[in-house]
């Protein structure tokens, strides 16, 4: 006697970027309660690389905040200054950010690059799949609210095109591989920022934020250098 029947699904482990093998078979339930499987059959799908890589950034980005979390220390925001090649950057107009809660602090450095008669600019953070605008800033000027919990000047400051570009980042590898926080923005940003003249992408983070690999994709802009609390290094 025939108890009832089913479908039965079998998902074998298997790695990311590779086909998923389905083994599907119709089973019915003998009065034992065992399964009768007839006709088993294999069915492959494929995964989409792209949404492979996207998995593998929102794990990476996780693990890189705990990591950050762990490490952050206030006082490598002075230490940055000690790192700051300012041979190298001598005379740049130098592009900032303000820093999110949890981001190695470069407010203090920025403030020496001044007093080092740089001329300083920050970000103004457009609607999502548009590149920044960077606007002049004084460490005296006021700023006003912007997304994300940021900071920046006001619009009638005038716009500028830094030639150094310090990036805020979770994550780093000794090839200058960059893990950002998933909108794109600096990706954009050093596109078009580098179509119109000579820019240097610096990452700035803890040194304990070097990963050994990072996930990438075509759209990711490599690093020109990285600052630290403990190195400066250009790749």
């Amino acid at each position: 006697m025939n108890l009832g029947s089913c479908w039965i699904l079998k998902l074998p482990r298997t790695k990311w970027g590779r086909h998923i093998c389905l083994r599907v078979a119709y089973a019915e339930i003998d009065p034992n309660g065992q399964f009768l499987l007839t006709n088993p059959t294999r069915v492959d799908l494929k995964i989409d690389p792209m949404n492979t890589v996207t998995f593998q950034k929102t794990r990476a980005r996780l693990q890189a905040k705990q990591k950050r979390a762990a490490v952050h220390n206030p006082g490598g925001a002075i230490a940055l200054i000690e790192h700051f090649p300012a041979v190298k950057f001598r005379g740049a107009i130098i592009g900032g950010y303000w820093p999110l809660p949890g981001e190695l602090d470069i407010r203090p450095l920025l403030g020496a690059c001044h007093e080092a008669a740089h001329a300083l600019a920050l970000p103004t953070t457009p609607r999502k799949g548009y590149p920044l605008t960077f606007r002049r800033w004084k460490p005296t000027q006021k700023l006003k609210a912007g997304p994300y919990n940021t900071r920046e000047p006001f619009a009638e400051q005038p716009e500028v095109l830094p030639s150094v570009v310090l990036v805020p980042l979770l994550a780093f590898t000794q090839h200058g591989e960059r893990l950002g926080y998933g909108g794109g923005f600096y990706d954009r940003t050093l596109q078009a920022l580098k179509a119109k003249k000579d820019v240097f992408a610096c990452g700035v983070a803890y040194a304990a934020q070097e990963a050994a690999t990072l996930p990438t994709d075509k759209y990711d802009h490599k690093l020109d250098g990285i600052l630290t609390e403990q190195f400066f290094k250009a790749f």
